[in-house]
């Protein structure tokens, strides 16, 4: 027999445990960004109820989750909060279990790839506003009814998503590690040199006391030159339709960058400086320190510097040195986002080697880097598999597809 969601929950119900507490009680509070994609939630917050019992949704112990807004909905970021009530951003759908149903199936059910699909087709809005409606959730189909059996198949979820996500965990634990190692790695040959065992002379530089005696020290001004880029104007779709390469932040995820999500029109690009295959691009603006080299001509925005290679600093050893010896948190935005400026890299203190020594570096480097980069992207294929399967194996479960008493028989090795 197949039923609705809504026959089974109550959406955004009224909430008489929290508005029974004192108003100095203290409370669950869970904004958007505690609740993670793989069911579990940040529950740390505990705020006095008269700091949160307006402008935000209230909640009962036990009650679900769900994400309204995009991309937060898409990503299955749904939970089942502790059974003691609270308050979380009005960013999110309240549903509550109703007799003979199990909350736990249901968070899993919403975050099954039918749910999360055909979700994603009804959002409604403009841009990065797109909500899930309520209709949709009513409407969904659900085809255990049987509250034993949801019972039966949350259990088995939790065993496997269990086992699945501390995997998920060791594998990142080994990506974060990896990742360290190969910021360590650059540091140490952009720091001491490719030999290791030359002669060695004091500096300016706070954090880096000695460095190669042939090395010079100074702003990084001395040794190499940038420019910036910049942004049309806004609400002009014409500048946007045409056939320059123009690169933002979002563009700078490889070592090199030959494409740009956008294209800028002749007109928009008039007179704008324009970065050369070769060049280095730097972002300095939110995600600092980002750096990308040049494959094709394109123009920049203008949260990002482009340098050019000078007569003492290449830019295949810049790609490397740039990020270590220009401060990431030297200003901050009011959002607490790291912002640097012109002045600001132009006096950053940086150790420049002789040429002949960069070239040997960047090849140390290059080596060293390319085997850790193999190691982060085989682990990162482990993870990706391993999600895709935790999925997979909620979405079966939910929809009836596998007996789960027979398959946690079989797990736990019984006949």
């Amino acid at each position: 027999m197949t039923t609705t969601l809504g026959r089974l929950v109550e959406l955004n119900p009224p909430t008489p445990a929290f508005d029974a507490l004192p108003a100095d009680n203290a409370v669950l509070f869970v904004p958007l960004e505690a609740v993670w994609p793989d069911g579990r939630a940040d529950w740390e917050r505990r705020p006095p109820k008269h700091a949160v019992e307006s402008g935000y949704t209230r909640f009962d112990g036990g009650d679900i989750l769900l994400p309204k807004i995009t991309p937060t909905f898409e990503a299955g970021r749904v939970t089942t909060t502790p059974n003691v009530p609270g308050a979380a951003t009005t960013e999110v759908h309240v549903l509550r279990a109703r007799a003979n149903t199990c909350a736990q199936f249901v968070t899993y059910l919403c975050r099954s790839q039918p749910f999360l699909q055909e979700g994603a087709t009804t959002l409604q809005g403009v841009g990065n506003l797109r909500r899930v409606p309520i209709d949709f959730i009513k409407r969904f189909p659900v085809v255990v009814t049987d509250m034993a059996e949801q019972r039966a198949i949350a259990d088995f979820l939790d065993e496997q998503t269990s086992r699945i996500d501390t995997l998920i965990d060791k594998q990142t634990q080994l990506i974060t590690t990896l990742r360290e190692r190969r910021t360590a790695t650059i540091k140490h040959f952009v720091t001491c040199g490719a030999e290791g065992e030359a002669e060695l002379r004091q500096t300016s530089i706070r954090w880096l006391p000695m460095v190669p005696k042939e090395w010079r020290v100074g702003p990084l001004r001395h040794f190499a030159q940038f420019t910036t880029g910049w942004t049309p104007p806004t609400g002009d779709d014409a500048m946007y339709d045409g056939e320059h390469l123009w690169a933002n932040i979002s563009d700078m995820r490889a070592k090199r960058i030959s494409s740009t999500s956008k294209r800028l029109s002749t007109a928009a690009i008039d007179g704008q400086a324009l970065s050369n295959p070769g060049d280095l691009l730097f972002s300095f603006k939110l995600s600092v320190g980002l750096v990308s080299l040049v494959e094709r001509p394109m123009y920049t925005n203008e949260a990002i510097a482009t340098f050019r290679e000078s007569p003492y600093l290449r830019m295949d050893y810049a790609y490397y040195a740039l990020p270590v010896f220009v401060p990431k948190n030297a200003n901050t935005n009011i959002y607490g986002a790291p912002l640097l400026n012109g002045a600001l890299i132009r006096s950053a203190q940086f150790a420049c080697p002789p040429i002949h020594e960069q070239e040997r570096i960047t090849r140390a480097v290059d080596q060293s880097v390319e085997r850790i980069d193999a190691l982060i992207s085989k682990t990162e294929r482990h993870v990706a598999l391993a999600k895709e399967r935790r999925a997979a194996l909620i979405t079966a479960a939910v929809t009836g597809q596998i007996d789960v008493r027979s398959a946690r028989r079989a797990t736990q090795g019984v006949a």
